[in-house]
């Protein structure tokens, strides 16, 4: 599998339409992220998805009804 293209922790992931979606997180070196990718396994791949609309890592997440929902989380400066 290929790496992921940020090197963070405490993302949301979920599965939808045979692709992995993956949004924000947070890493000593790149700080909290509203950055967001997809893993498509057939080409073995990460694409840009659209950032959420602020930083924020440790929300609670579900993949469901087409769509990866992001909710609440740690966004500094707190």
């Amino acid at each position: 599998m290929a790496d992921y293209p940020l090197a963070i922790s405490w993302e949301a992931c979920g599965a939808l339409t045979g692709q992995l979606y993956c949004a924000s997180g947070t890493s000593d070196a790149l700080n909290d992220t509203a950055k967001g990718y997809a893993y498509n396994p057939t080409i073995d791949t990460w694409s840009p998805i659209i950032d959420l609309p602020m930083t924020m890592w440790a929300s609670g997440y579900t993949a469901a009804n087409g769509m990866l929902l992001v909710s609440g989380g740690v966004s500094r400066p707190g």
